[in-house]
C-alpha cells in the first residue's frame, strides 16, 4: 500500500531530483521483492504444492511485465502521463489489500488439503 501512495504522490514532485529518489527508492524495494516472494512461498505452501505455486507466481509476473505497458501506454496517450501514476496508485492500494485475502484463503486451502 505504501507503494501505490508513493506513486500516487509522484506527480506531485516538485522537481526533477524528487523523482529521481522516489523512482530509486521503488527500485530497491522492488529488489527485496523478489526474494521475499519465494521465502514466503517456501514456508507456507507444503512441499507437494511448491511447484505449481511458484510456477503461477512466475507466470502471473511476466503476464504483468507484459501487459502493463501496453495498458499504462493507453492511459498514457488518452489521459495523460499523470494519469499513469494515478492508475497505479490507486490500484495497487485497493488490489494489494485483495489479492494478500485471496491469496491466504488460497494457501490456507493447500494446507488443509
Amino acid at each position: 500500500m505504501v507503494f501505490g501512495i508513493g506513486l500516487t504522490l509522484l506527480p506531485f514532485s516538485p522537481s526533477i531530483h524528487y523523482i529521481y529518489l522516489i523512482s530509486l527508492l521503488f527500485g530497491i524495494a522492488d529488489g527485496f521483492m523478489a526474494p521475499l516472494q519465494k521465502s514466503l512461498i517456501t514456508q507456507n505452501v507444503p512441499a507437494q504444492n511448491r511447484g505449481g505455486i511458484v510456477s503461477y507466481n512466475s507466470s502471473f509476473q511476466l503476464a504483468g511485465t507484459t501487459l502493463a505497458p501496453v495498458i499504462l501506454e493507453f492511459i498514457a496517450i488518452n489521459l495523460g502521463l499523470t494519469s499513469v501514476f494515478y492508475f497505479l496508485g490507486i490500484t495497487a492500494v485497493f488490489f494489494i489489500p485483495f489479492f494478500w485475502f485471496i491469496s491466504n484463503i488460497f494457501i490456507f486451502r493447500l494446507v488443509i488439503v
